[in-house]
């Protein structure tokens, strides 16, 4: 709900989750290990709903993007097939 009501006002974008997915990973686990006794198995019970978690908003926030501005997925094409080739 919150992911889709930030992508609907433009706060956040599908695109911008998946740049700092590894973050979002990271700070998981260190919170997963700090709210958890010390035992790898409870931190990965604890981390692994939270990742999912992550994973679904950014679905909804595709969503919620895609609703709110449909051609944002195209200008986004655009602008990469704009960049130079390498060679």
């Amino acid at each position: 709900m919150v992911s889709f009501i930030l992508a609907r006002v433009g706060l956040i974008t599908p695109k911008l989750l998946r740049k700092i997915r590894a973050y979002a990973v990271f700070t998981i686990a260190v919170l997963s290990a700090l709210m958890t006794p010390q035992d790898p198995v409870t931190m990965i019970m604890a981390m692994v709903p939270l990742v999912i978690l992550y994973e679904i908003s950014i679905f909804v926030a595709w969503i919620g993007r895609r609703r709110y501005d449909p051609d944002d997925d195209e200008e986004e094409e655009e602008e990469d097939s704009l960049e130079p080739a390498a060679d």
